[in-house]
């Protein structure tokens, strides 16, 4: 089962980019076409290890193989940043987690999707995760014809990019402010100086406060 597609209430009649259910399914899009695109770049690497590229087509051959491992780096930096969002913001909910090759992988649940991410110990320990497997758990996988029935592959990017970009101005917004109040209690302590009924400079030292 898929979430309902939630649009926005304006004559573009676009998909609504902050709605948690949209959000869901964009990022199960992206991940199957990720999982596509990473068996194409392994397939292209066999061709080449056994020889079925013509040596005039190798380079070619060989920048898009990186051409793709790149992008699909990049998508998973970002993938996992909303995902790492929406659990701190209590709209996705871990449900444990795998140890494969020694790296921890949280099975999170988003609206009616689930995906792995990688976590860190603390992590378990704060939502005191049980160990699920040593495996990942299968889960279905779907033909083009039936994720288009989901949602879009250009609408996918595009709700997945506003909503990434959203954390990170977020993100920002409370890094500006944070920085503002170190620079006013440093303010402050300048401000302190004072001087005495002599007209001696009295300077009042003043411990910042822990923000």
């Amino acid at each position: 089962m898929n979430s309902q597609v939630i649009l926005n209430n304006d004559s573009h009649n676009k998909i609504n980019y902050k709605y948690i259910g949209n959000v869901a399914n964009a990022l199960y899009i992206l991940s199957q076409n990720a999982l596509s695109q990473k068996m194409k770049a392994i397939e292209m690497t066999n061709d080449l290890e056994i020889g079925d590229i013509p040596d005039s087509e190798i380079d070619v051959h060989q920048q898009r193989i990186k051409s793709i491992l790149k992008e699909q780096q990049f998508f998973h930096a970002e993938r996992q940043v909303i995902i790492r969002h929406l659990i701190n913001s209590k709209q996705a909910k871990l449900l444990g987690y795998v140890e494969v090759k020694n790296i921890n992988y949280g099975l999170v649940k988003i609206d009616c999707h689930k995906f792995y991410c990688i976590i860190t110990k603390k992590l378990i320990h704060k939502f005191k995760l049980k160990k699920l497997s040593d495996k990942f758990e299968k889960f279905d996988v779907k033909s083009d014809d039936e994720l288009k029935t989901i949602m879009t592959l250009s609408e996918a990017k595009r709700v997945f990019n506003l909503f990434h970009n959203l954390i990170l101005q977020k993100n920002q917004q409370k890094l500006t402010g944070s920085q503002a109040k170190v620079k006013q209690s440093i303010a402050t302590i300048v401000l302190s100086n004072t001087v005495s009924e002599k007209g001696s400079i009295i300077v009042v030292k003043k411990k910042p406060k822990k923000i």
